[in-house]
């Protein structure tokens, strides 16, 4: 749980990354909020590059949404995010909030029971659509395609196993097999080795596939 929490400079931080203290402060909310859930979730990564990808990947969100996705955590995750569910709920808090805000500044006539009352209901259900929607481990093939970062450097042994991980997952078995011929075709043999890494035999790619 240590290293999770560690606040010690690392010389090599991303430069196209947030700040490390950002992550560090994230990483710290996270384990007190989440304790050995978060440490068993990355018992068999490297986690000094782990955080530098998420210190990447939350570069990519505004100071707002990266706000309102930490604000919401508590709510929305009972179990530690994946760093593709935490830039997603960043984004949508973010929206809502945002949608909400605009609303309330247009409208100056105050509704009906009625009215609130239905509009509270395509909240919820909207609610219900993200809460229940299922991982996507999109990401991890597009990285692995790619073979290097956006740097152009090639990508540490730990951001490939987190994202040979990832499409191992049910989430990228998913996304492997709703995929076109084309993208099947681009991204077989990445999907094929993570699956023989992580525990699922590459003879079950084809029955996916039927």
């Amino acid at each position: 749980m240590a290293e999770l929490t560690n606040l010690s400079s690392t010389s090599d931080w991303p430069a196209n990354a947030v700040p490390q203290d950002w992550i560090d402060s994230l990483f710290a909310k996270m384990s007190a909020m989440y304790g050995s859930k978060l440490s068993d979730m990355w018992r068999n990564s490297e986690l000094a590059e782990v955080r530098k990808l998420w210190g990447v990947e939350l570069a990519k969100l505004s100071r707002n949404e990266l706000r309102a996705g930490v604000n919401a955590m508590t709510e929305r995750f009972r179990f530690p995010p994946t760093l593709p569910e935490f830039c997603a709920a960043c984004r949508e808090e973010r929206r809502q909030g945002h949608a909400m805000a605009v609303h309330a500044l247009e409208s100056t006539v105050k509704a009906s029971p009625h009215v609130v009352g239905e509009n509270m209901k395509k909240i919820r259900a909207a609610q219900r659509l993200i809460l229940e929607a299922k991982p996507n481990a999109g990401w991890a093939f597009r990285l692995l395609a790619r073979g290097k970062s956006d740097s152009g450097k090639a990508l540490p042994d730990g951001v490939v196993e987190c994202a040979q991980r990832a499409m191992a997952s049910s989430a990228g078995r998913r996304f492997f097999a709703s995929g076109s011929r084309e993208e099947r075709e681009l991204y077989r043999s990445h999907f094929e080795l993570a699956c023989d890494r992580f525990g699922k035999s590459a003879a079950d790619v084809d029955e996916m596939e039927t």
